[in-house]
């Protein structure tokens, strides 16, 4: 379902973007919306179980690259300055875990939820008769909302979640801004949001949550 949801969104974005160019030119505003899909690369995450009864147990979460989807709507305060707010979704599946006792046995992931605020300095790098290419950065502070790491413990499947968890991220990348005020773009972003403790039925997990996406981004002036 994770798959198929991350391929139908990458599809959207990229027949959307063979259109783009031949849009009808419009008068740009300063607000915008873009919708984005990528990759999620985090970190192998180091993690340490506290079981509520019985000695404390540390290891790795070994993950698997997963997907990233996310929104946001985005105010130009000066040519070059942006301000967003975004919204993003990210998971990815845990192959295995050297923790004792933990398994990936019927499926294992970690995902979160997490709303950013971004400032963005943009670059002119140089134009065409249909587009202007600019390179940015951009750094972003916010609230990871929910991290769940769901996983079978001790022959049994648990899920251990965290609520407002504060995280923080630089991204980099270049878009093109067609003339009709549609854009695109592809980036880079590294995001952290900690060692969140999660809590579970049997216990509680500290996991590292961090690491690079690459994404691929369309959006709107309007």
């Amino acid at each position: 379902m994770k798959l198929n949801l991350h391929v139908s969104a990458t599809i959207f974005l990229l027949s959307a973007l063979t259109n783009l160019a031949y849009a009808k030119e419009i008068n740009l505003s300063k607000w915008y919306v873009n919708a984005t899909a990528g990759a999620s690369l985090i970190n192998d995450p180091n993690a340490d179980y506290m079981p509520d009864s019985g000695a404390e147990r540390k290891g790795k979460l070994n993950v698997d690259n997963g997907m990233l989807l996310g929104g946001g709507v985005g105010y130009f305060l000066m040519p070059d300055i942006r301000l967003e707010g975004e919204v993003v979704y990210r998971s990815n599946d845990i192959s295995s875990s050297s923790i004792t006792g933990f398994s990936s046995q019927g499926g294992a992931d970690i995902a979160a939820v997490i709303y950013m605020a971004n400032v963005y300095k943009d670059f002119d790098l140089f134009s065409t008769s249909f587009a202007n290419f600019k390179p940015y950065i951009g750094l972003g502070v916010g609230n990871a909302q929910e991290t769940d790491v769901d996983i079978n413990v001790d022959g049994v499947k648990q899920e251990f979640s965290d609520k407002n968890r504060f995280a923080y991220q630089a991204l980099t990348g270049i878009n093109w801004y067609y003339k009709s005020g549609w854009f695109a773009g592809l980036g880079l972003r590294y995001m952290d949001a900690g060692r969140p403790r999660l809590n579970g039925n049997s216990g509680d997990l500290k996991v590292d949550y961090d690491g690079l996406s690459t994404e691929l981004k369309v959006g709107l002036r309007f």
